[in-house]
């Protein structure tokens, strides 16, 4: 068995602090634009996927853990980003905006423990034999 690297043991530190400022920029992003017309569609999609992606990539590993620390992460980019596109509560906050931030809660980690199924039950199936009978090798 060989010894875990520094670089290994730092890597999900600097993930979560990535996704901390992946974050932080996409509230401060996402207060800039109206609360309207696409964004409330668009909002609860690429966000997590900034942050998780942001996260996984510097990970380098599909982590479950970093799937659900995705959606607690993307819904306070969610409301923080509403929160300043309401000029910090002098306008009215749209009520839809909590809907918003719940799917954007929710999706990530419910992505991450699916695909990690899916890419484990894939791992160590066999492969399928050539269909020779039909011309295929």
């Amino acid at each position: 068995m060989r010894a875990a690297t520094v670089q290994e043991w730092t890597r999900p530190g600097v993930s979560v602090a990535a996704g901390v400022a992946v974050t932080s920029a996409s509230a401060v992003v996402l207060g800039d634009y109206p609360l309207s017309g696409a964004v409330p569609w668009l909002t609860p999609v690429l966000v997590p996927v900034l942050v998780g992606a942001t996260m996984t990539l510097i990970d380098r590993k599909h982590g479950v853990w970093l799937w659900a620390l995705t959606g607690p992460l993307a819904a306070l980019a969610v409301l923080w980003g509403a929160r300043i596109a309401t000029g910090w509560g002098l306008d009215p906050w749209p009520i839809s905006w909590w809907g918003v931030a719940a799917v954007a809660l929710a999706w990530p980690p419910l992505w991450g423990v699916l695909s990690r199924r899916r890419v484990r039950s894939s791992v160590g199936a066999e492969p399928a034999a050539p269909d020779v009978a039909n011309g295929h090798t």
